[in-house]
This record gives C-alpha cells, structure tokens and sequence, in this order.
C-alpha cells in the first residue's frame, strides 16, 4: 500500500488544488527532491545551487550569442523557465516564468583573483536571490581564456540533466527539437508516479532497518553556514583493471567513510540519478538522495569488503525510494528529529560518455572553479576519464579548519588508492 507515503498524499493535495495531468496548466506537481529544495530554501534563506562552468577559447563567444544561445536554451527545455515554490495553499509547485530570459553578466577578469571574485559574487547573488531565478549566467572575458558560468536553481534541474543542456547551448540548431511544455508536464506528472510506486511499506521498511541503528548511534549534522568553501584538488588516482571499474563506486564510498573517520563522524549520502524510461533527455529536478547505511568495517580496507560491498548493492536496488518518505519512517520510530542531513555528500562522474562540446576552434571544455559553495561539511566529487581518477574536496571552514580539511584530503586519496588495489 502507498495511500500513506508523503507522495501519495502530495500527489491527492495537488490534484484537488489544481488538477491532475492535461488539467493543471503552468502549474505542475513537484518532485519529492524539488519540495525538500523549496522547504530548505524557506527555512535556511539560501537556495541550493548547481553551478556548471565552461572554459572556451578568448573572445569565440559574443554576449549578444550567448544571450540568444540562452534564449533558445530555455525555450528547448521548459524546466529552465520555471520556479519552484510555495503556493498560497501551501504546497510546493513548479510554474511557468512568464516570459523568462536568464540574466546575464559579462565580467572583465585579468587575473585568477579576478576570476574568483567573479564566481564567488555570482553565486553568492544566485543563492540569495529570493526572486527563484531558474538560471542565470556570468561570461569571464580573460586575457587568455573566456569563462562561461551557468547557475541554476537545484529545484529545477539535477546533475544528471547537465550533459543535455550543455550539448544543447554548444550545438543545438534552430530546428533541433526541444521538449514541449505538453511533453514536459507529462514527465512531471510520470515522476511522481513513479515516486507514489516507490514508497511502497516494504520499500520504506527497508529503509527504516538500515538507517535506524545509524541515526540512533549519531546526531544530525548542521548544513553549511558559509558561501566560501576551501577547494583542495588531489593527485588523481589511476585506474588500471577493469575488474575494479566495474565496482568503482562501493569502494569510492568505503574510501570515504574510512577517511571521514579520522575527523569526526562517518555519515555520507549521494544523488541518485536513474530515471524511468523516455525522460533521458528530458531536463528537469528527476533525482532522489541516498543516505548511506551500510557501515564500513573498521579493520583493513580488505577486511570486510565483500559484505560492505553486497550492503551497498542492495542499498542500490532501493535507491529509488524517495528519501523525505524514508526521513519521515525513520523518525516515526527514533524520534529522533533527524532531518536527513549527513555529514558528507559524494558525488560522482563518468567523463568517459561526456560528448565532444562547441563549434570547431571554440576549444570548449568544462572549467572546475577555484571556488564554490559547499553543500554539506565535506563535499567530495570524483571524476573518471578513463584512466585516472579526479579527486575535489570542497569544505565548510566552519566546521574543519584548513589544516584539517588539508589532512582529510590527503587521507581520502590514499583511502581511494587503497581500494583500488585489490
């Protein structure tokens, strides 16, 4: 039964407020991840953010273009003009922006001080704009290199939706098709169907069995209170045997948990990107959270790897139970309070199916900023090529000082090595 899954009764209070699919107009259901966006936002004054940045040969870009560009970027893809927010009944909702253009900055940059002014004043303006602003966009104009950065509202879009919309900014022509707000509200209502399906009582019981003697045995961890986080690259990792590829994330994890522990507590969650058939290329906030509840054994990285690695796997297989319904039934029987915060969030990305970005001679390529916003304590983002594993730690100096998250990225990367060896 679903009738009493945080989804269910959010897909009823919706339909009876503004109709079900075909019938609600620009007002369309919000996925569980969007709604817990939106409180979070309410609640804290900061919106979550997904920053996403490019660099491209000097000058290749003109900011006329790149307005145009991003004109017929949210044209393409109606998630980009919508807002994410509370309605006057109270529910969360996502509506159509009447005739939105995303803002647009063009900014001289002569050194790289300049390029992290730049970055950290844009972000810092885009987390704190209480207008839901679904993207904006700062162009760098360098001496040597151009840098594009795209800011989107996480209410709107997740990581997964990323390759789509860059692949349609660099290369889409006037007559590449784009999603409709027909096709677009479709995948909304689809979502959420597939969320109400999830939260089955098995599903959610799952859950509760493994995340309450973690939670019981830790405390919540407080969000970020800082819009600068210390950035520390590590020496990549290489990455030789198929046979570890193939298992790379369980051990990615473990590696972690493992390094957190000489800081402090070992509690990490990760975005779940996989979706139900025919919304691949379709932009928008279709994701969910995974908290991870297997513990990692305290012995050798060896010792205890099949079964943290089978604990993992199974987490897997209900990664799509979404994880407001899982934070709710694992209150009901700690009462604890526990909001289903974690100390550190990993991330991870293939860039071996990244396409190839930009007209011949723009020399595009994706930018890592030296600076950004944490969204937990510890953020950690590894990124495979094919060969080499790429290693970024973006800290909340807050909560570690910079000795300390200095140590802890060093630590991380002997513990990713470590676990890549066998």
């Amino acid at each position: 039964m679903t009738s009493g899954s945080l989804s269910s009764r959010y897909r009823e209070a919706f339909t009876g407020a503004f109709g079900g699919p075909g019938t609600s107009g620009d007002v369309l259901p919000a996925g569980s991840s969007q709604r817990r966006f939106a409180i979070a936002a309410e609640s804290s004054g900061r919106r979550m953010l997904v920053p996403y940045a490019f660099s491209l040969r000097a000058g290749v870009l003109a900011p006329d273009e790149l307005r145009a560009r991003l004109a017929a970027l949210v044209l393409r893809h109606p998630a980009l003009r919508c807002a994410v927010e509370f309605e006057d009944d109270g529910l969360v909702a996502q509506r159509a922006v009447p005739g939105f253009a995303p803002p647009c900055e063009v900014l001289e940059t002569a050194t790289p001080q300049d390029e992290i002014a730049a970055v950290r004043g844009a972000l810092t303006e885009a987390a704190l704009d209480g207008e839901r602003c679904p993207l904006r966009a700062a162009l760098l104009r360098g001496p040597e290199a151009d840098r594009l950065l795209l800011v989107f509202d996480h209410a709107v879009i997740d990581e997964t939706s990323l390759r789509v919309v860059s692949r349609d900014l660099f290369t889409a022509g006037p007559a590449t098709p784009g999603t409709s707000w027909v096709d677009y509200a479709s995948s909304a209502w689809r979502w959420l169907e597939w969320e109400v399906a999830a939260a089955t009582e098995e599903a959610v019981a799952y859950w509760t069995r493994r995340l309450v003697p973690v939670v019981t045995s830790t405390v919540d961890e407080p969000a970020p209170v800082t819009t600068a986080g210390t950035v520390v690259d590590a020496e990549p990792v290489p990455v030789a045997s198929p046979r570890v590829r193939a298992t790379v994330f369980p051990r990615l994890l473990a590696a972690t948990h493992r390094a957190l522990r000489a800081t402090g507590p070992s509690t990490v969650i990760f975005p779940w990107g996989a979706r139900p058939a025919g919304l691949a290329d379709v932009a928008g906030c279709f994701m969910n959270t995974v908290y991870s509840g297997v513990r990692c054994p305290a012995e050798s990285a060896v010792a205890g790897w099949r079964s943290f690695a089978a604990g993992v796997w199974e987490d897997l297989e209900h990664a799509h139970v979404p994880f407001d319904d899982v934070v709710v039934a694992v209150n009901r029987d700690t009462r604890t309070g526990w909001t289903g915060t974690a100390r550190c969030l990993l991330g991870f990305e293939d860039l071996t199916t990244v396409e190839r970005l930009g007209p011949p001679g723009w020399d595009v390529r994706e930018w890592l900023p030296p600076w950004l916003a944490p969204k937990c304590q510890v953020n950690t983002t590894v990124r495979f090529d094919g060969r080499r594993l790429g290693l970024r730690v973006v800290a909340d100096p807050a909560h570690l000082p910079p000795d300390a998250i200095a140590a802890f990225a060093s630590e991380w990367r002997e513990q990713v090595a470590a676990h890549l060896s066998f």
